[in-house]
């Protein structure tokens, strides 16, 4: 990996709050221990932390949690392209970035995503966790719509209506997920 530090707090189950607050004691923990040694963090009020890697200018946030999206998984055979990218497609309409279970450019296995937010540029660290929650419960909906019979045609459908009614707006106090281990960083402390 490019960046010369890199935080990961996890842990099994939909407990967001609890590895955000971990996350934050442990940022926090780094950010005093620089400032023990007469140093600092890479900070820019414009562009936020600053690192070797530009796609993690900002908060430098990757927060993600590992889904089993099985209909999605299986529409990945398809023979029809739009079909095989329905996941990509769904996940970038809510600022999100799906993965393989072993991460970027793997498979799934057994259906297992690991789906995170693509921004980090623009919001705050507890903004980008809540819109990962968010679009990730709005995913797994689509998933249970596929399962009850909904063809990829009228998913499509669905998220191509307008933001307000597809998605919740991002707020400042994450609340739980319907997923598990998630990897947030933040000053705030979450809402539980």
């Amino acid at each position: 990996e490019e960046d010369h530090c890199r935080i990961i707090s996890m842990e099994l189950g939909g407990n967001i709050p609890s590895v955000f607050s971990r996350f934050c004691d442990l940022s926090n923990a780094i950010k005093a221990s620089a400032e023990a040694n007469n140093t600092k963090l890479m900070w820019n009020e414009t562009l936020g932390f600053l690192g070797t890697c530009p796609s993690n200018l900002g908060t430098g946030l990757r927060a993600s949690v590992m889904v089993v999206l099985p209909e999605f998984n299986k529409l990945m055979s398809s023979e029809n392209h739009a079909d095989k990218e329905l996941l990509e497609t769904v996940c970038a309409a809510f600022d999100l970035q799906p993965r393989g279970s072993a991460g970027e450019h793997s498979a799934a296995e057994g259906g297992k995503f690991d789906v995170s937010n693509k921004q980090r540029l623009g919001f705050s660290e507890v903004q980008l966790v809540q819109k990962m929650i968010d679009g990730v419960t709005r995913v797994i909906e689509l998933e249970q719509k596929l399962a009850a019979g909904a063809t990829p045609d009228e998913i499509r459908a669905i998220i191509a209506k307008p933001a307000e009614e597809a998605a919740p707006a991002a707020t400042e106090a994450p609340a739980e997920a319907p997923a598990a281990d998630a990897a947030p960083a933040a000053t705030e402390e979450p809402a539980k």
